[in-house]
């Protein structure tokens, strides 16, 4: 096959881009961390899993779980994303709205943020769309919806919101292919995308007991926050900034089109993911990138029929550089990290604590990330449920809590956040690290006997 060397040259440099972005952060993540510490227990059997995180990224990092490998498969995965998009843009509006399609993806700093950010969002985006892209091709051979229905699997075993495609999918299948359901492809589809969720929930069961605690844990984290409009009053005011070098594509989509229903099915999966998402994505902008595929899609197709009106060239030229302000505004943001804890991790490695204590923080997978070879580290989820004990006094005295590691912007645990220690003065500050401060217990609980929420947990430090 003949390779196109302008494109093969854009998804190269978008590549290693990516890729210095990847290795210009100094420490992961805190989900990062998480996503190492859980392929270590794939590939070894051992240690403690967070059953929180969806397990497909971490089994994929499980194949050589060391960090390099890791910031290079995330920067792969970002230009493959960008790649299913421009081959589903390609499909559904013709080959030059496919790659203005995907070069608006990749330009977004969002997408090139979480791309080198060895992060779940990006390669669940992936599969996302390349699912999407094998359904519209089962139109040409009904033999695509096998590749559907694993690629759809794997999608949801990599980020589980990313279910939520299949709304739009399922009701544009009532309304335009509802014969598909009397094929035998269809059928033979369903236990592809049943058996990795099967074989899933089977690993759960055998190593806890309990088949749902992946998704329980999951949506618990979601809910534990209140939803509320609040995230829904920051994507109204950020969304010229998240989507900024989409917007005037988008619109001229609409604006230009003489087919406008062509521009249904992408609209449905931009609006689905926008409106749900928008009310539970609470932490971050990653948390919108499935809201991306229908974006993307759109303004690509709108882009190509700006470039085909005369004189386009010249309002685009003047028109980009506005466009492109919010979008680096954003970026500087997003481009910036908190390397702080460093200085924590190395102080204890250094020895200034009493190895036989106990040190409680929600920031553990830090220390078990940076200090495996000499500590071992228990989740508290696990010894909570299984000790009946209930309450943060009560670990104090079974566990030997002596240490609290926090950041200045943690609101839990109860009784360890700063703002606890500064009006209840029972631990005392030993070390002050940017935003990260090691403290020791030094006396009673004398807050209210809370329940001990399900982030605790220990390490031996």
């Amino acid at each position: 096959m003949k390779l196109n060397r302008p494109k093969t040259l854009l998804f190269l440099l978008t590549f290693l881009t990516y890729l210095c972005l990847s290795f210009s952060y100094s420490v992961v993540f805190w989900d990062t961390a998480t996503f190492f510490t859980n392929a270590r227990v794939f590939a070894t059997g051992r240690g403690f899993f967070e059953w929180s995180l969806a397990p497909f990224w971490s089994a994929i990092l499980a194949i050589y779980p060391v960090e390099v490998f890791g910031r290079i498969l995330a920067a792969l995965f970002g230009v493959a994303g960008a790649l299913a998009v421009y081959l589903l843009g390609k499909e559904m509006f013709g080959e030059r709205s496919g790659i203005l399609a995907a070069m608006l993806l990749l330009l977004n700093p969002v997408y090139a943020a979480w791309s080198s950010a060895v992060y779940s969002d990006v390669p669940a985006f992936t599969f996302m769309a390349l699912a999407v892209f094998t359904y519209l091709k089962s139109y040409k051979s009904p033999k695509w919806l096998y590749a559907f229905g694993i690629l759809m699997s794997f999608s949801f075993l990599t980020r589980y919101l990313t279910i939520l495609v299949l709304i739009p999918l399922f009701i544009h299948l009532a309304w335009k292919r509802f014969g598909l359901l009397r094929r035998k492809e269809f059928w033979l589809m369903v236990p592809l995308f049943v058996a990795p969720i099967a074989i899933w929930i089977l690993f759960c069961w055998q190593a806890t007991g309990n088949a749902m605690i992946s998704f329980i844990r999951a949506t618990w984290s979601i809910t534990a926050v209140d939803i509320h409009f609040g995230p829904v009053y920051y994507y109204i005011a950020n969304f010229p900034q998240i989507y900024s070098v989409f917007i005037p594509f988008f619109i001229a989509a609409f604006a230009l089109s003489k087919e406008r229903r062509r521009l249904a099915l992408p609209l449905a999966l931009f609006l689905v993911f926008l409106i749900i998402l928008s009310f539970t994505a609470y932490k971050f902008d990653r948390h919108m990138i499935p809201s991306f595929l229908g974006f993307a899609l759109i303004s690509g197709y709108g882009f190509s029929e700006l470039v085909a009106r005369k004189n386009a060239f010249k309002c685009l030229a003047i028109a980009l550089p506005i466009l492109l302000l919010p979008a680096f505004v954003l970026s500087t943001q997003l481009f910036q990290q908190d390397n702080s804890i460093n200085g924590v991790c190395a102080w204890l490695e250094a020895g200034n604590t009493d190895r036989n204590a106990m040190a409680i923080s929600p920031w553990w997978v830090y220390w078990d990330y940076c200090g495996q070879k000499s500590t071992r580290w228990y989740g508290g989820d696990n010894e909570f449920r299984t000790s009946g004990i209930r309450t943060f006094q009560g670990y104090i005295d079974a566990y030997r809590v002596r240490y609290a590691i926090v950041s200045d912007y943690d609101m839990y645990p109860p009784g360890v956040n700063t703002s606890y220690v500064s009006t209840l003065a029972n631990f005392t500050l030993l070390k002050k690290s940017g935003s990260f401060s090691m403290f020791e217990y030094t006396g009673g609980y004398y807050g209210p006997e809370l329940p001990l929420p399900l982030e605790f947990a220990f390490w031996r430090s």
